[in-house]
């Protein structure tokens, strides 16, 4: 006979329920799409029942083959998926809490729904009593009630009950399915629609096409392609660099803030002339004397909307009758004309600490305020949309499409989840008929390549690894680096073996120097939407702690070669902020001392004698040499510099001059001649640039030579097939 048994099928933790044997993660009854490996790693640290799962555990569950390449940064990103879909912070977890390079562990309760197994008396027999053969079975059937046959009344009256409880249990069914299809939008399908691989940034989009720039050898390109995909079209103008506004209503104007002469430095404290593009082809004619960091249409196409340092304006679209809408703290930028009313939506940006904000006004500047500012997925929104009926707004957080509803207003409404990567989104703009949403995706990779001498080409350096920044041990038995797109501090040998986590994300972490006796770390870190912040690791115990808990914004912190102090700089990213110097923090008694006359400077490097400190002028045109021991600066190179690094004999120092300009290469100054010398061109390579405000990193190998990262992301335009209520 037997107990019955009991299996749990259904486990509950917050708002959210895992159907084991579906597979199928919901929220609040609405279903969250989650991949093999993220629901792999859930199942298990729910299997665990809040023991610690070690990460090589879980990379023997997630690769049992051991053929994948690079398990850590694989499982990082798995983990970092699936608290994406649970809407965990590992910094303050809900559900997944991080032990640094051990593992994971499970904190949160759980309820765990079971179902009946029918005990074995009330199976249907598998065999006749008078044959050895076994039919097909078993059949589970439900109990059957103790009713006498004589009872006809009890009996219709218990049919009754059961046939009003299926209808009931029915209409339930229908109502649940019809609330949910009525109030969660989705994406129903997705196609790519460019394969060109070149960095995009801004999007806008008609009836049938789509426009975009791209940044091609350190200069800025419009491109157009059909919305049904192709090969993208260049479109020529006279800028060497702009930033693409908003398509006139018509679909036959574009706005475009751009230069002929100038670079694009990211610098949003300079603003270019405002300009009309006619499409599709035609002269571009100034608006005015306007000029902005963007601007777009309203919607008759009569007016525009611009923004210019910290303030939005609203003009005639001949420039005329400059009007001040409003003013935020950081920079307005993205802003958009809601199709049914008066409001004009922005995305605040802060150029410190890259967070961002969205804003709404009416177009007679009154109503100014902060919208999902309450929401707790907030520290990086931006760049939103109206749908064209404008029903729904959508927008990016962390890399993925919410949209939000308008029709309860957005204060009394909830953000929905679109995407769950694993692409990064970084622009989403609805089609003119509402179907789908084309966004910019990109998966970022970093190659390190060093330049040979003998062959004169750049060869692979660290092969497999999608990292940069790198720092060398003064033993020369490790390296520090950072690992992109994650931007995770790790450390490994000169072969790339032995690879070893340090910090987790969210913490952004760059620039890492081994302190002299290789025990430490200093780096620059932030967590999304704060400040950047100088932090210790140790080797020793595995510990990460803030050096200055009372300061902010600073970074790029060097080691003197005694390991007793750290210079540092301000990180003036911003016009506005007070100006940078260059400071010493004595690691002993822990007292702060400006270095004298370094005023606007940033970026020091101590040199490997201790004899001096490098400095870089605030507009990165000068590399300035401060002697210590005279206490004298003096200038070294007078050109664009970016990321000077001593040669190990402090008698030389190498730079590059950007990737912004039109001939990129590697440099090399004499400190006794100031003699400076061309070393290699890199012109002919795709460098792969950093989040703001680091841009395309060099540096040097153990043996001298320089090296470069080369950009192997994919960046292309994609079309999701929307679903909506």
């Amino acid at each position: 006979m037997g107990s019955a048994g009991r299996q749990p099928q259904v486990i509950q933790f917050g708002d959210y329920t895992l159907d084991l044997q579906t597979a199928e993660l919901r929220r609040n009854g609405n279903k969250i799409i989650l991949q093999d490996q993220p629901f792999l790693i859930l199942k298990t640290l729910l299997d665990a029942q809040g023991q610690l799962v070690s990460r090589d555990e879980l990379t023997r569950k997630l690769w049992p083959n051991g053929t994948f390449v690079d398990f850590d940064q694989s499982l990082n990103k798995a983990v970092a998926r699936l608290r994406e879909a649970l809407g965990d912070n590992a910094d303050e977890p809900r559900f997944i809490e991080t032990l640094p390079r051990k593992g994971y562990r499970w904190i949160a309760a759980l309820q765990t729904d079971t179902v009946e197994l029918a005990p074995a008396a009330l199976t249907t027999p598998t065999h006749s009593p008078d044959s050895t053969t076994p039919t097909p079975g078993p059949v589970l059937v439900a109990p059957v009630p103790d009713l006498k046959p004589n009872t006809p009344s009890l009996r219709s009256s218990l049919w009754r009950w059961e046939i009003a409880a299926l209808v009931a249990v029915f209409v339930l069914i229908v109502l649940a399915f019809w609330l949910t299809r009525s109030v969660v939008p989705k994406v129903v399908s997705s196609s790519q629609l460019s394969n060109d691989g070149l960095l995009k940034t801004e999007l806008v989009n008609d009836e049938s096409r789509l426009y975009f720039t791209e940044i091609v050898a350190g200069h800025t390109i419009l491109s157009q392609v059909s919305t049904n995909g192709g090969e993208p079209a260049q479109i020529l103008t006279p800028f060497n660099s702009f930033r693409l506004g908003g398509l006139s209503p018509d679909g036959t104007e574009l706005l475009l803030a751009g230069s002929p002469t100038a670079f694009p430095t990211g610098d949003l404290g300079y603003e270019f002339p405002l300009w009309i593009l006619p499409l599709p082809s035609g002269s571009p004619r100034r608006v005015g004397d306007i000029l902005a960091n963007d601007a777009n249409w309203s919607r008759d196409g009569q007016q525009i909307v611009y923004s210019h340092g910290h303030e939005l304006f609203l003009c005639n679209r001949d420039g005329s009758r400059s009007t001040r809408l409003a003013g935020v703290s950081h920079y307005p930028l993205w802003p958009k004309w809601s199709p049914n009313s008066d409001l004009i939506r922005f995305t605040e940006y802060d150029l410190e600490t890259n967070g961002t904000a969205l804003w709404e006004v009416s177009s007679s500047g009154k109503g100014l305020h902060r919208i999902l500012a309450d929401w707790d997925a907030n520290a990086q929104v931006c760049c939103g949309n109206w749908t064209a009926d404008g029903k729904y707004y959508v927008f990016l957080n962390g890399g993925n499409v919410w949209s939000i509803s308008e029709r309860g207003g957005i204060t009394k409404s909830r953000p929905a989840k679109l995407t769950f990567g694993p692409l990064s989104l970084t622009s989403v703009v609805p089609s003119r008929d509402g179907k789908k949403l084309f966004v910019v995706g990109q998966q970022r990779r970093a190659e390190l390549v060093r330049y040979d001498a003998t062959s004169r080409q750049f060869v692979p350096f660290l092969s497999g690894i999608s990292g940069g920044e790198l720092d060398y041990s003064r033993d020369g038995q490790w390296i520090a680096y950072t690992s992109y797109p994650d931007e995770t501090l790790w450390r490994c040998r000169p072969d790339g073996t032995e690879k070893q986590q340090i910090t987790q994300p969210p913490l952004r972490a760059a620039l890492p120097r081994w302190s002299p006796d290789g025990t430490r770390l200093v780096f620059m870190a932030a967590n999304p939407g704060q400040r950047w912040r100088i932090f210790f690791a140790s080797l020793a115990d595995d510990s990460v702690r803030d050096v200055l808990p009372n300061q902010s914004n600073i970074g790029d912190p060097t080691w003197s070669p005694d390991g007793q102090q750290l210079a540092f700089g301000s990180l003036a990213v911003d016009a506005s902020a007070p100006p940078s110097a260059i400071q010493i923090l004595n690691l002993q008694d822990g007292k702060i001392s400006k270095v004298p006359g370094s005023d606007g400077m940033f970026s020091p490097r101590w040199s490997p004698d201790g004899h001096y400190l490098l400095g870089l002028s605030g507009d990165s045109q000068k590399l300035m040499l401060y002697d210590l021991e005279k206490q004298q600066w003096s200038t070294l190179a007078n050109q664009l510099i970016g990321y000077p690094t001593w040669a190990k004999d402090s008698k030389s120092v190498y730079f590059d001059d950007t990737s912004l300009t039109a001939n990129p290469a590697f440099y090399r100054v004499n400190l006794s001649d100031h003699a400076l010398r061309r070393v290699v061109s890199l012109k002919d390579i795709r460098q792969f640039s950093s989040e703001w405000p680091f841009g395309s990193w060099t540096g040097l190998a153990s043996d001298g030579s320089p090296l470069v990262q080369r950009d192997i992301s994919t960046q292309e335009l994609y079309a999701l097939d929307m679903q909506w209520p």
